[in-house]
């Protein structure tokens, strides 16, 4: 293991000074931190010195690339600039400094920014006395970042989203495009949405994520109006009516009334609960009112109908007295003189038809009162 780190440090060419069991390394590697024992792996600068030699200046860290300078070797032996993976693959040497207005052998560190490395040379330049030099790095790739969403549909079921979750391009002055494949809108349910991105040097990179569309819109349901009947028996009467009109944005499941259309509906005032559920769970109610009328009720409605018929004051009168009579022993409880009454009410019409009354006018009366009798259970 100690031959391995004693070959790294002379390739980087650090000089192993003896304090104890202590090394002192110059070669100073920027933001790696503390390194493993026999994790390391380095670039064997060559002999010919093509790569350069004598690296003495730290390193810097971009992604995965370590940067840094050697004093001497490269093509003009004057120095180098050269990047290399920190798995220790692809070494590349970036510039070799040719002693003229680039200068000459490298000295401190480099500065990385906007993809451009800053550093200086001991020597060369105009007056020999070394330079300060920049040196663009080949544009790099966008960063991209994708993130999965989850987004509510609309009015047609879809709905638009965007999957990128910052994206950039690391390159000074670059814009990008995003583009989504495929494209919003999207359905009800998961898509696989990749995300390009492009920068504005024509390179790209892409990621993928999930756009998960959910219906969370419960249906619009309008009820029937309110509903006035008259009872058929003592138990009320059947009341049927149309489904509540409703919609959905996405699939509308089921509509439901309770009590159902066709029920047998109790004398006095019911409600009527309406519910549509679409197939995502979500539901929307509405509520609307049967009135089945008493016997009381209808008596009260045939004497004004009575009323209504434009009969002689006599026969009208005789048989209003005879509706008014019933309506009022019903109220006092007495069912057997209302049932009496109503019967002495059906012998008069029957004795006016065709006189006083017309067969029509005499039709329409018997059996509203008729129903009245069935609704007391007259015998």
């Amino acid at each position: 293991m100690k031959t391995r780190i004693n070959n790294l440090f002379t390739r980087l060419g650090v000089v192993r000074l003896r304090a104890g069991r202590n090394w002192v390394v110059t070669a100073l590697i920027s933001g790696l931190g503390w390194i493993p024992a026999g994790g390391l792996k380095a670039q064997t600068f060559m002999s010919v010195n093509f790569d350069g030699a004598y690296p003495q200046a730290g390193l810097i860290l971009s992604g995965n690339t370590l940067y840094g300078t050697a004093y001497s070797g490269g093509s003009w032996a004057l120095g180098t600039v050269f990047a290399v993976n920190t798995d220790g693959t692809g070494f590349t040497n970036l510039h070799s400094f040719t002693g003229g207005s680039d200068g000459a052998n490298p000295i401190g560190g480099l500065i990385l920014s906007s993809n451009t490395l800053y550093g200086a040379t001991r020597n060369g330049g105009s007056s020999g006395n070394g330079t300060a030099f920049s040196l663009p790095l080949p544009p790099l790739p966008p960063v991209m970042r994708c993130k999965n969403v989850t987004v509510a549909a609309g009015a047609n079921c879809s709905a638009d989203a965007a999957v990128d979750d910052g994206s950039f391009s690391p390159n000074a002055g670059d814009t990008i495009t995003l583009v989504q494949s495929p494209a919003a809108p999207y359905p009800l349910g998961d898509t696989s949405v990749t995300l390009i991105v492009t920068n504005s040097s024509g390179l790209s990179n892409s990621c993928m994520a999930t756009v998960t569309v959910v219906d969370t819109t419960p249906p619009v349901v309008a009820c029937p109006g309110n509903i006035v009947t008259d009872a058929t028996s003592p138990a009320g009467a059947v009341v049927s009516f149309p489904t509540p009109a409703a919609s959905d944005n996405c699939s509308l499941a089921s509509v439901t009334s309770r009590p159902a259309s066709g029920s047998t509906f109790e004398i006095g005032n019911t409600a009527v609960h309406c519910t549509a559920t679409d197939a995502a769970g979500n539901q929307s109610a509405c509520t609307f009112t049967v009135h089945v009328n008493d016997a009381v009720e209808q008596i009260n409605d045939l004497i004004a109908l009575l009323k209504s018929l434009g009969l002689h004051s006599g026969p009208a009168n005789s048989l209003c007295v005879k509706l008014q009579m019933a309506a009022r022993k019903l109220e006092r409880g007495s069912l057997e003189a209302a049932c009496g009454n109503l019967s002495a009410f059906l012998n008069e019409v029957n004795a006016q038809t065709g006189k006083k009354l017309t067969a029509a006018q005499a039709e329409v009366l018997t059996a509203k009162a008729t129903r009245i009798r069935a609704v007391l259970g007259c015998p």
